[in-house]
């Protein structure tokens, strides 16, 4: 840690750094262009505010001029280019994110500001991107945003005085060295977990529809299935019940926790409560099978311990003869992302209990169930285990911005050996 510190409205920062508004450092604030688009794919890309992250742009959902649209280069995006979003929510307003080619070529929209920065303040825009995302950051441009919830902008006379807490440029190079570094970790994490998602994709469905090492198949209802395999409906070996509904006078400030969807989602942490007495099936215990069905759908497990589970959720137990539970974990997750697909997204989706009680599955025998479920769940625990690595380089990461770039830790003393093994 280094004492000789100074203190500052923003921080305390080491006495030989300098703190600036931005105006003083930055030598051009460029507006996209204002060009029409749309979702054909046809034409050339063009970078919005809803591909702007937090240090990383999105381009999963592409929009694109036409082609016969004429354009100016003065609007292309370069590699490195530094680009922040000047209009969202006021939640999501304020968004800066760096150019690394994600395209071989787009131009960016009249919503995003790119900014140049003067190379005798600024060592590179890789540690702006690391300042505007750091704690200190994120706080003054959000106190920029003027509007409503739904609409907001942060105007070029508030970011004018946006205060930039400077090092040395060597040191700034070096700053953003070490935290390329923990980027570049958590992208590797990224992909593996891509790439172990799509195995257990492409696992799942030879393992539900043609299962372990078998010669001879049959025909049936729902094509063709292994000779021991059976078509039946999921109601026969698996109960569905109904979650309860409830008025506003019925919710309590203690008691039995309420499961609702953004429970189990991750939306929201928050219970309601209940001290109703209920049927024993109205609660479930940690291990329980649960299933959405409105707004979010899929098989969730209830992790938790006794609870009272919504009405926008069913609770299923399954005959254990025939069913392991487990396996119906997976067929139910395969056929809502079936469904899903069918329906073009999750919103149209339209699930009822009779309906799935109705629906007909492949059953293999309940030997080889828990042979595919051994598989599979071995994938799972490999995803848990990158997912909680991802989860502590985030952290560190997050630690280190706000040790690094505000002089707590200095960069040539670093030991990143020490942090994560």
């Amino acid at each position: 840690m280094n004492n000789n510190l100074k203190i500052t409205g923003i921080s305390s920062i080491p006495y030989n750094w300098n703190i600036l508004p931005i105006k003083e450092i930055l030598i051009k604030a460029q507006l996209g262009g204002n060009y029409e688009n749309g979702e054909s794919e046809r034409g050339l890309p063009l970078i919005k505010m809803g591909n702007i992250g937090r240090g990383k742009i999105n381009v999963n959902k592409i929009e694109y001029i036409p082609e016969d649209l004429t354009y100016s280069n003065e609007y292309l995006l370069n590699y490195g280019d530094l680009l922040l979003n000047t209009r969202n929510t006021l939640d999501l307003v304020g968004k800066v994110s760096i150019w690394r080619n994600e395209l071989a070529k787009a131009l960016f929209n009249s919503n995003l500001l790119r900014l140049t920065f003067d190379r005798n303040f600024v060592a590179c825009n890789e540690f702006m991107n690391y300042v505007f995302n750091s704690e200190y950051g994120v706080k003054q441009l959000r106190s920029f945003a003027t509007g409503t919830t739904s609409v907001a902008a942060i105007y070029s006379r508030d970011l004018l005085n946006f205060k930039v807490i400077l090092p040395s440029i060597i040191e700034q190079q070096k700053i953003a060295e070490i935290l390329s570094t923990v980027d570049d970790k958590i992208n590797i994490i990224t992909c593996q977990v891509a790439e172990n998602e799509n195995l257990k994709q492409g696992l799942m469905q030879q393992l539900l529809t043609k299962g372990i090492g078998h010669t001879h198949f049959k025909s049936s209802e729902l094509g063709e299935i292994p000779e021991s395999w059976e078509v039946v409906k999921q109601g026969t070996v698996a109960r569905f019940f109904n979650g309860r509904a409830y008025k506003l006078s019925e919710w309590e400030e203690s008691g039995i926790p309420v499961i609702r969807l953004q429970n189990l989602t991750g939306s929201g942490k928050d219970y309601y409560y209940s001290n109703l007495s209920l049927p024993e099936h109205q609660y479930c215990f940690n291990g329980d099978l649960l299933y959405m069905w409105s707004a979010t759908f899929g098989a969730v497990w209830w992790k938790g311990g006794k609870a009272i589970y919504h009405y926008h959720i069913w609770k299923i137990e399954v005959n254990g003869e025939q069913l392991d539970k487990t396996y119906l974990y997976y067929l139910l997750t395969d056929v809502t992302a079936r469904m899903k697909n069918q329906s073009h997204g999750s919103t149209m989706l339209h699930v009822t209990k009779t309906g799935m009680e109705n629906l007909k599955i492949k059953l293999p025998p309940l030997s080889e169930q828990l042979k595919i479920c051994e598989l599979l769940t071995a994938i799972d625990r490999k995803l848990e285990l990158l997912q909680e690595k991802k989860i502590l380089y985030t952290q560190l990461k997050s630690g280190l911005m706000q040790q690094l770039l505000t002089g707590k830790i200095r960069a040539n003393t670093y030991q990143p050996e020490s942090a994560v093994a």
